[in-house]
């Protein structure tokens, strides 16, 4: 969703002068931002959550790593700059995400 996220808000003028009806276009770029930075947040509290409620491992938190890795492209996005990079990075940074988070959990 995070991409999806990135790619609506750099199509935001063209979608909107076609008449596309997608979130940011019918709840504004601001939307878009705090939704960017909630799906990010929802991917950070699921090895959280899995310590707490089961694993009591500390590799489970490894992929909370990619929060570093996702700073500059929170920053891109809360300045709307650079979004075609941003979403290459987007892309990358959640194939980390995910390969940290399959490894901690097979791990622990």
């Amino acid at each position: 969703t995070a991409i999806l996220v990135v790619n609506n808000l750099r199509d935001f003028e063209t979608d909107s002068l076609a008449n596309k009806r997608t979130l940011v276009v019918r709840f504004g770029k601001k939307f878009a931002k705090i939704e960017y930075l909630a799906m990010l947040f929802a991917a950070m509290l699921a090895p959280v959550y899995l310590f707490v409620a089961n694993y009591k491992n500390y590799l489970i938190l490894l992929p909370l790593l990619f929060v570093l890795l996702a700073i500059p492209s929170i920053r891109c996005v809360l300045r709307e700059e650079e979004l075609n990079i941003t979403l290459a990075r987007t892309g990358m940074l959640l194939v980390v995400y995910g390969l940290l988070f399959s490894g901690a959990w097979l791990c622990s």
